[in-house]
């Protein structure tokens, strides 16, 4: 692999074919040791391509294998963080709608401040998105949604699919402002 990698960076595009190759395959499998195939498949995506977005930018001598797994292990941690964030707004969500006070929301200020400026920005995007979203969180059936929205059930799941990708790149991204 030491040979692949040299001719990747020398400008091999058959040698980087074989190492993104490689790498995805094997970062599926240590992926998908600690997540569900579908997450595993999207870690592993995303990981490949910042190695492919970086190797070549790494001076000699240098580990690249070694390097390219920890893109992996950072890409896996940030999963992990992502869905205990998750989990705290859906878990936030609840005592909410149950009218009972947050413990410590102070704590949780700086997530909510985000939270509605990512959603103040999907409103911006797409309208759409943002009032399709909200009436699944009213607690609208697909079926009302669609009679609402005027739209097919195969488009109400794509809208509902795109706005929250929307927000949660927006909740997710190093600057949300």
């Amino acid at each position: 692999m030491k040979e692949h990698w040299q001719k990747a960076v020398g400008g091999d595009k058959e040698a980087q074919d074989e190492i993104f190759g490689h790498l995805s395959e094997r970062f599926r499998l240590l992926a998908g040791f600690v997540m569900c195939k579908e997450d595993a498949e999207d870690i592993a995506n995303e990981a490949c391509a910042a190695v492919l977005k970086g190797y070549k930018s790494l001076r000699e001598p240098f580990e690249y294998g070694a390097w390219a797994q920890r893109i992996l292990k950072n890409k896996i941690a940030g999963y992990f963080q992502r869905k205990s964030v998750e989990g705290r707004i859906f878990e936030n969500n609840r005592y909410f709608q149950s009218g009972t006070n947050i413990p410590d929301i102070a704590a949780d200020s700086n997530l909510m401040r985000t939270l509605i400026a990512c959603l103040r920005k999907l409103v911006r995007i797409n309208s759409r998105y943002a009032r399709a979203i909200n009436l699944v969180q009213l607690g609208f059936s697909a079926e009302e949604i669609c009679s609402r929205m005027n739209i097919s059930r195969d488009n109400l799941y794509v809208i509902l699919n795109r706005g929250r990708a929307l927000l949660k790149n927006c909740i997710f991204k190093e600057d949300n402002q």
